[in-house]
């Protein structure tokens, strides 16, 4: 078994999770996080996009930018970037073993997104990059990615996600997000949810708040949201000192796979995963007038899964349940019950072929309710 493998058996989280040991181990690592320029970015949706767009800037204007991203969408490697190329998948093993074998030796328990994690802070310090920009995994205060102290901090929004761990309520969310504010750290944010306890926590570690004003660009990423994202990112990147032309031309040359993506004239992948993504993606598709819309929705079961299915099902003509393979997918069954007269064809592939049967040319398909259901579908449609 590989290291890759081996990693892929390990858990993503644990319900009594210790920042502790994860500090722990990167101590024993010699603590490569410490020598990292980052960007750290919190928030519920837009977090990849905003990454990516800042990540374009920052290369554009000529430094070597680190990207790290969760979770990945065709491989596991696009999650550590250079300058939006993966890391090889030879220096992955090599990292991932040295990681395993302090891990083994020093006794310290270490989930999935800690190996990653630590990998990439080894990555990016032995590759000498001028930037990382650092996506959060889940939440912020108790992630792993929160032991940097970096230039930027960047919460893109706030609203209900991963509630069992984060928090039931707006407040608690914001809270978690914000635990990413750093003592006299500038902090930039489009959030409305939860604004007052950014505001907060911005101001009792004396960090600068900044909220960007209203402006558009010119970019390839589809979607009116995506504006917001790049406001964020503009506003990001000027205070990091990057000329304003570069910064137009990063934003407009920016590519996220499965984000309002149409990967074909009439198929749209899009890896919305709670109420609030989904309001935005049926916010979109209403001022487009497809004859039908056959829709290919997989869920996790730890998601909102009624209020999705309420928000996306007025825009449905017709319905294929499916389930990515992931211990973590919902049963189609529990989707369905959600629908009038839905299909239920377990296997992704397979339901978006149905799906590529059943529309014409004048039809939308649209693939969404999660990025494993994206991913998966994208392998049926060749785009992996």
């Amino acid at each position: 078994m590989n290291e890759i493998q081996r990693l892929m058996h390990l858990p993503e989280i644990i319900k009594e999770y210790k920042l502790e040991h994860f500090i722990e181990l990167l101590a024993k690592l010699g603590d490569p996080q410490d020598s990292l320029r980052c960007v750290h970015i919190a928030g519920t949706n837009g977090k990849g996009s905003t990454s990516a767009m800042i990540a374009q800037g920052l290369q554009e204007a000529g430094n070597r930018t680190g990207l790290y991203t969760s979770p990945y969408l065709d491989r596991i490697t696009e999650r550590i970037q250079i300058d939006r190329t993966d890391i090889p998948k030879e220096d992955l093993e090599r990292l991932l073993k040295q990681v395993r074998e302090v891990s083994e030796k020093h006794r310290i328990p270490t989930t999935f997104f800690e190996f990653l994690t630590a990998a990439a802070y080894l990555y990016f310090k032995e590759q000498d990059v001028d930037y990382v920009v650092l996506e959060t995994g889940m939440g912020g205060r108790l992630d792993c990615t929160n032991v940097v102290v970096p230039v930027v901090s960047v919460i893109t929004n706030i609203s209900m996600d991963h509630s069992a761990w984060l928090g039931d309520t707006i407040e608690k969310i914001a809270a978690e997000k914000a635990g990413i504010v750093k003592e006299n750290v500038p902090v930039f944010t489009l959030a409305t949810d939860g604004l007052d306890v950014i505001e907060r926590v911005a101001k009792n570690n004396n960090s600068k708040l900044y909220i960007p004003e209203q402006e558009r660009f010119e970019l390839s990423l589809k979607g009116e949201f995506q504006q917001e994202n790049a406001r964020l990112a503009a506003a990001v990147l000027r205070k990091l000192g990057i000329d304003e032309a570069i910064i137009k031309k990063a934003l407009k040359e920016t590519k996220w796979a499965g984000r309002f993506d149409f990967v074909k004239p009439n198929v749209l992948t899009d890896v919305a995963h709670n109420p609030a993504a989904f309001d935005v993606l049926v916010t979109e598709l209403k001022k487009n007038n497809y004859k039908k819309i056959v829709l290919v929705l997989g869920i996790m079961r730890d998601k909102e899964i009624k209020k999705m299915c309420q928000i996306i099902k007025p825009i449905a003509d017709e319905v294929i349940i499916t389930q990515p393979k992931w211990d973590r997918a919902a049963a189609p069954e529990e989707i369905a019950e959600f629908f009038d007269n839905p299909t239920i064809i377990p296997d992704v592939e397979q339901a978006v072929t149905d799906a590529m049967k059943r529309a014409g040319e004048k039809d939308l398909i649209l693939i969404t309710g999660s990025i494993f259901t994206v991913s998966e579908a994208r392998k049926a449609l060749s785009l992996d």
